[in-house]
């Protein structure tokens, strides 16, 4: 940085008539003169040293340093000052020297009355202490930032930990159940879809997708000799069979996981009807609880549309028709009337998700003496 002496008399008369005020509130005030010259308006302060080396008023000085913030703001106020009018430009705050002890300032360049001047502040203690609280403030939302990512990730991991959960769960019912591993999964993705259409949070959508694949989780504890029986069930057989509700209910509940508790109300409730003639609490309307009656329609959807050891599959148009009478007595008409609006998506995921034929070929084999059975009533 160099200074020409112009030879100009530095006494404080020769001085612009802020020379005394500006040095009290941090500024420096230089005049452009020449391409790249300035000429100081008043006797610099210490800190000017910062920018050149001269101790008083008239001395023509060279300020930017190549490649510096300074020089590359001189650059635009050049443009701003060949504007006609008068202005101010701002080049916001920036710190002089790399390291901590680095010194904060500010320049405007001002357009007045036919002068080009350029004003330096120093940013004192209230700008250091201001950007001391923007550190703090930024190093709080930084750790609020790193808390909500550990949340996401502790999140994660507990579903992954409720997944893991319900499929071993589903595996254990699964030894002896009729219904294939493709069923539940679709009954979890159809009931996931119906939610998500309902307008239910992501938490709770991801909840059900993990929970109503449970719904029959209870036919575990019923006992071989009516579940695998190849006739048709009597009435205290039925009565039985019907249990299989409330034992599931009673396999899920009391536990603090929001999807086993979910898990619990579609076991207990899917197999009540609209019309109050359902089963196991005979509860109508609204009283049956929404994933439950989501369920209930999903359900037999799935196992009305795909082969079973014991039945062959129905043609979708078919099925649509026999659920639709159901519609106000077995099914919730609100509910039904989404499911029917889902239809396509719900008939993708159906078919993105199809049964493994070894899996059904065993099951056949397992349940060879159920194929004579004819007259299983609809719904079980």
């Amino acid at each position: 940085m160099s200074v020409t002496d112009s030879g100009a008399d530095h006494s404080p008369a020769g001085e612009h008539p802020l020379a005394e005020v500006l040095p009290t509130l941090g500024w420096m005030a230089l005049e452009r003169v020449g391409v790249d010259g300035f000429r100081p308006l008043m006797r610099p302060p210490p800190w000017f040293t910062v920018f050149a080396d001269t101790t008083g008023a008239d001395s023509t000085v060279q300020l930017a340093e190549p490649g510096s913030f300074l020089e590359a703001f001189l650059q635009q106020a050049e443009i701003f000052w060949a504007m006609p009018g008068e202005g101010t430009l701002n080049s916001g705050p920036w710190c002089e020297g790399g390291d901590a002890s680095g010194q904060a300032f500010r320049a405007l360049a001002v357009r007045r009355e036919g002068c080009c001047v350029l004003m330096i502040e120093r940013l004192g203690d209230e700008f250091e202490h201001h950007l001391g609280q923007l550190q703090v403030a930024r190093e709080i939302a930084l750790k609020a930032e790193n808390l909500e990512e550990e949340v996401r990730r502790r999140t994660e991991a507990i579903r992954c930990r409720e997944e893991e959960l319900a499929h071993r769960l589903l595996a254990a019912a699964g030894l002896r159940d009729e219904e294939t591993g493709a069923h539940v999964r679709r009954i979890g993705l159809y009931s996931a879809s119906m939610a998500e259409a309902m307008g239910w949070d992501q938490e709770r959508v991801d909840e059900i997708r993990l929970a109503a694949p449970m719904h029959d989780i209870g036919k575990i504890g019923i006992p071989d000799r009516i579940f695998r029986k190849p006739g048709r069930l009597n009435a205290g057989e039925w009565a039985i069979m019907r249990t299989h509700s409330e034992l599931g209910a009673r396999m899920l509940e009391g536990s603090s996981v929001p999807m086993l508790k979910l898990a619990a109300e579609i076991a207990h409730y899917h197999h009540e009807r609209y019309d109050g003639t359902g089963y196991p609490a005979r509860l109508r309307g609204q009283e049956i609880p929404v994933s439950a009656r989501i369920v209930a329609i999903v359900d037999v959807y799935d196992a009305l549309i795909h082969p079973r050891v014991y039945k062959a599959p129905m043609p979708e148009d078919e099925v649509i028709r026999m659920m639709s009478r159901g519609c106000g007595t077995h099914f919730d008409p609100v509910t039904f009337e989404i499911f029917m609006d889902l239809l396509p998506t719900l008939r993708d995921i159906r078919l993105a998700n199809p049964d493994d034929p070894a899996e059904s070929a065993l099951r056949r084999r397992l349940f060879q003496s159920s194929l004579a059975v004819t007259d299983r009533r609809w719904p079980p």
